[in-house]
């Protein structure tokens, strides 16, 4: 039997932030699964680990959306160890198409026999309002055919879910997803996972919180490092800002990542 806590990353996080502040150990709740929904997570390697090592369980996806009735996407033991954590679709109820975004027409295999693309999914055994062919428009990669180590022949999302279709931004005609800028977040010292990405008409900033620990005079090289390690990601060069901790206000369920002005 296992202990199992579903939510969203987000809540997730504020749950680790609010053990500590009443002194609460997480390990000490004996949590050996966590099941993440709602938003991209679990596919975000840095994100993965934090929750991992936090409360001593292993991440799994959960991922569908109320429109189909269900999860679409999870995970099993095998495909939520690897280094970059994938899905299964869960193809016995719903039929995941992977379009092109410009065209909407249904993608070939590449060389890697991969199809990478937007999400197109059909609920096979919702009635009463059926969902056929409905545009989710998240981005996946998919592989068909391969059989995992749980014995599974399920299509898999491989890096599972990246982003969602209303996260992307354009910077400098570069699609810029908030899992990459969270990876690089979320996987250097010194800062707090809490971050946000204003986008203006010019540009685009990433406001960042100092860990707890980090001294002020050491904010400039924070944010000089991450400026670099975001543009190793993306090819392009953010402005960053860290802010003081506390600063960014704390959110309970979904985290809206990008400011627009």
């Amino acid at each position: 039997a296992h202990s199992f806590l579903l939510a969203t990353p987000t809540y997730l996080l504020r749950q680790l932030e609010v053990a500590k502040e009443i002194g609460l150990d997480p390990h000490k709740l004996k949590i050996d699964r966590l099941l993440m929904s709602g938003e991209p997570g679990y596919s975000v390697p840095a994100t993965h680990k934090l929750l991992q090592d936090g409360w001593n369980a292993q991440p799994h996806e959960h991922m569908g959306t109320t429109e189909v009735g269900g999860p679409v996407l999870f995970s099993c033991e095998y495909l939520a160890d690897e280094e970059e954590p994938s899905d299964h679709i869960n193809a016995d109820y719903w039929l995941v198409e992977v379009l092109d975004k410009e065209t909407l027409q249904p993608v070939e295999k590449d060389k890697n026999g991969e199809k990478t693309g937007i999400s197109c999914i059909t609920s096979l055994t919702q009635f009463g309002m059926p969902a056929v062919r409905l545009l989710i428009g998240d981005y996946l990669t998919v592989v068909e055919g391969e059989k995992c180590g749980c014995g599974r022949t399920l299509p898999i999302v491989k890096g599972g879910l990246k982003t969602r279709p209303e996260d992307v931004i354009i910077i400098k005609g570069v699609n810029i997803y908030p899992a990459l800028i969270e990876n690089s977040v979320r996987s250097m010292e010194g800062l707090s996972p809490e971050y946000r990405i204003k986008k203006t008409s010019l540009g685009a900033t990433v406001l960042i919180e100092a860990g707890e620990d980090a001294p002020e005079e050491l904010y400039e090289k924070l944010a000089k490092n991450l400026q670099e390690d975001i543009k190793i990601k993306t090819s392009v060069t953010l402005d960053v800002e860290i802010k003081s901790p506390g600063s960014i206000p704390k959110e309970e369920t979904k985290t809206k990542r990008i400011i627009k002005e």
